[in-house]
């Protein structure tokens, strides 16, 4: 089996990717935007009797080594190994993509590689009323062309077919020899064009060679008289004007396009309405993304994991075993897998707005705002990247060419609330506040956090990272609507990588931190509170017994209570009733009335029963009492354990905050996955949950919360989880993309203290306006 090695080179937003899912049934990310694809993507398929290896590089305009995108694809294209350039074009703009195509052309002389071309979105091309005649599009270029639509698969199997007849073509040899025969055979104007253009190159670059003193007095001159470079605005120009020449002799009539996009386009991008519209858009997408994912997560919680999780602690009769599965595996991972609802819900809203092309014009419409704060406005797409995940966001900063936009853009991007957020912000907003405030208060947060970013990337421009940024230009892509297929492999490839982190990254950090939780046992604090539960049962009905209510030491009523006529002194089990205040125990528990006076004598031969005869306790308020005494005990023994007493030594840095230990210990496991603070909690306040006398009731994080943390604690843990460090692998990249190690620690120091002062400003103000 022969194996053919493709790279796929096209400018932005022409389809590459696409393209590449419909013919081999990848699933990369496409968008309706510049700038989708930040790194090259290899996809390894079958066809006939080939395996083909297609290689798509980033989108880029041109091949003169300017931008980022320019250098990728140029380096890939001179070095590194491959057999036939496919060269993706956009029908319905075809003389701006041609420019890049004829710069193609010249690279072939100097890497002797073949070229295909496929004439993408002809659909859309023959819907706005535009005629290609495809026969002397390849005759005037000299390549193969075949027209495609990646969006209805049309001539996918010719466009294989094609390249691997091109493939088995003898090798570009005699280059000399093929261009005078595409002089004879073909337009001698636009070859002698290409001539030219080779000339003219080749004299710039002698120019360069002997001209370096000139050059680096050019190169020191303002940032805005510089930045385009003359061997680029001379061969650019006259690319320009032969793509025209040929998009317009292949063009047999002129497309009707624009009608829509002007109408559209004159409402969404209005000088006045365009922010209320965003805006408007925005919340519609939460509001919807809580209402409807709301009720399908509250439906899993209680009819799934609540369930699940009491019955796997019933059925397993190891203690440790059932509290491993019911408590760490179930309640940590369930509860984090409850949201795939509500975030599947704000996939599908943000696939539609960058599907639509809205997302596109959002750049263009805050460009001047972002520029007034120090920030590129190719800023744009990583910002935007940062609401998915932080990792492909910091990738995407390779777009910019400076590095003062570059490190500006990367020390905000972490305060983008990643999807990984999501599941905090709804637990803490769906327990605090009402259902029917829920989506503005989530609006309110995402859209705080873009205010706070902006706010710090001015404060950063003026301190640190000093100038101006560079001007943006930016593709815009036509109104399209998202097709099914997109719609689908979106939200779920989103969707499943969210899942698969909860199968594996957040499983193994549930049982790590049930672990934390679970161990050391003391076996002080259960002897203590075995013999107080036996007391309270001593003082209660003989069939009242502690397994009624599953107490955690379960032990049998006779061996727990000793005979008290024992006179060995040397049997501990003497001492129960002398190991505790009896009367502080009863007061503890309401039973004021079954308090001792000093005056009381135990000398009597019968039963503790029988010494209280006439003051026995009633089968409730035995119970009553049992399941204080074990909840005491749970949240005792959790205190103790290496996650105890962690908390313990960051609740006092915290406590300003209004955090608990509980909550302090989240922050750390949510260093390595923002999902693992709500696992956590869910294993924390789980082991430590209070006992509930009812076989219904299960487990439910929101009301365990309401009981332990107050509404400016809410207010300033949502914030400081807003703000702080991303996760490791987010970290980790950033480290990569800034360059040096020290910005990492920078970082670390720059959102933890932002963090901090956020929350604690948002703590007080919640206590003001509550008045506590």
């Amino acid at each position: 089996m022969k194996k053919i090695t493709i790279v796929l080179v096209g400018q932005p937003n022409v389809g590459k990717s696409s393209l590449i899912n419909a013919i081999s049934g990848a699933k990369m990310r496409v968008g309706n935007f510049s700038g989708v694809t930040i790194e090259k993507a290899e996809k390894t398929f079958h066809h006939k009797d080939y395996m083909i290896n297609i290689v798509d590089l980033p989108g880029t305009f041109a091949l003169n080594g300017y931008t980022m995108e320019e250098k990728v694809c140029k380096q890939f294209l001179l070095h590194e190994y491959y057999d036939v350039i496919l060269n993706v074009l956009d029908a319905t703009n075809l003389e701006r993509n041609l420019i890049l195509t004829l710069q193609l052309k010249e690279l072939q002389k100097q890497t002797n590689k073949k070229i295909f071309v496929a004439l993408n979105m002809i659909d859309e091309a023959k819907n706005d009323g535009l005629e290609i005649d495809i026969e002397l599009l390849s005759k005037q270029l000299g390549l193969e062309v075949c027209a495609v639509s990646s969006v209805k698969e049309h001539n996918l199997d010719m466009l294989l077919d094609g390249i691997i007849a091109l493939y088995e073509q003898t090798s570009l040899c005699n280059r000399d020899s093929m261009n005078n025969t595409i002089k004879v055979k073909e337009s001698p104007s636009l070859n002698d064009r290409i001539e030219n253009i080779s000339q003219i190159n080749h004299n710039l670059e002698l120019n360069n060679q002997t001209n370096k003193p000139l050059l680096k007095n050019f190169s020191q001159l303002p940032n805005t008289d510089r930045k385009t470079n003359f061997n680029t605005i001379t061969i650019t120009s006259q690319n320009a004007l032969l793509a025209r020449n040929i998009a317009t002799s292949v063009q047999k009539n002129s497309a009707h396009r624009g009608k829509y996009t002007k109408a559209l386009d004159s409402i969404l991008l209005h000088r006045f309405w365009s922010v209320p519209i965003f805006l408007f858009a925005m919340f519609i997408v939460f509001e919807v993304s809580f209402e409807l994912g709301k009720f399908l997560q509250d439906l899993f919680m209680d009819e799934v994991v609540g369930p699940l999780a009491t019955w796997s602690k019933t059925i397993i009769h190891n203690e440790l075993l059932g509290s491993l599965i019911g408590d760490g595996v179930i309640n940590g991972v369930g509860t984090v897998v409850g949201f795939l609802p509500l975030i599947a819900t704000l996939f599908l809203g943000l696939t539609l707005l960058e599907g639509s092309g809205y997302m596109a014009r959002i750049a263009f419409m805050l460009d001047g705002l972002l520029f007034h704060f120090g920030l590129h406005g190719r800023s744009f797409v990583p910002l935007v990247l940062g609401f998915g995940c932080s990792v492909p966001a910091y990738m995407a900063t390779r777009t910019l060419q400076n590095q003062r936009d570059k490190l500006l853009t990367l020390f905000i991007i972490g305060f983008m609330s990643c999807s990984a957020r999501m599941p905090i912000y709804l637990l803490f907003v769906s327990a605090f506040f009402a259902t029917k405030y829920a989506g503005i208060i989530m609006f309110a947060i995402y859209v705080g956090g873009v205010l706070i970013a902006l706010c710090l990337a001015w404060v950063l421009k003026k301190l640190v990272f000093k100038g101006n940024a560079e001007p943006f230009v930016m593709d815009m892509p036509r109104y399209r609507i998202p097709t099914l297929r997109v719609i689908w492999f979106s939200v779920w490839g989103k969707s499943y990588m969210f899942l698969r982190k909860a199968g594996s990254v957040i499983l193994i950090g549930a049982v790590f931190v049930w672990a934390l939780a679970s161990f050391p046992q003391s076996n002080s604090i259960a002897q203590e509170y075995s013999n107080k539960m036996a007391f309270i049962e001593s003082l209660g009905k003989k069939d009242i017994q502690s397994s009624d209510i599953d107490i955690h030491e379960k032990q049998d009523f006779n061996q727990s209570v000793p005979d008290i006529n024992e006179k060995d002194s040397g049997n501990n089990s003497l001492d129960f009733l002398q190991t505790f205040d009896k009367n502080k125990l009863l007061r503890d528990l309401g039973l004021e009335s079954f308090m001792l006076d000093d005056t009381t004598k135990m000398q009597q031969k019968d039963s503790q029963i029988d010494i209280f005869h006439d003051k026995i306790l009633s089968e409730e308020e035995t119970k009553k009492a049992l399941i204080i005494l074990q909840n005491e005990m749970k949240e005792k023994q959790l205190e103790y354990s290496f996650a105890g007493r962690l908390g313990h030594i960051m609740e006092p840095l915290f406590a300003p905050l209004g955090f608990d230990w509980r909550l302090s210990v989240s922050l750390i496991t949510g260093f390595a996955a923002k999902e693992m603070v709500v696992t956590t909690l869910g294993v924390l306040y789980a082991l430590g949950d209070e006992v509930v006398d009812s076989e219904d009731d299960n487990f439910a994080l929101q009301e365990t919360l309401r009981k332990h943390i107050a509404l400016p604690g809410a207010v300033a843990f949502i914030l400081f989880i807003m703000l702080y460090i991303p996760c490791f692998a987010a970290t980790a990249t950033f480290a990569y993309e800034s360059g040096k190690k020290i910005y990492t620690f920078y970082l670390l120091i720059f959102t933890t203290g932002v963090a901090y002062f956020f929350a604690y400003v948002g703590h007080e103000i919640t206590r003001f306006i509550l008045n506590i």
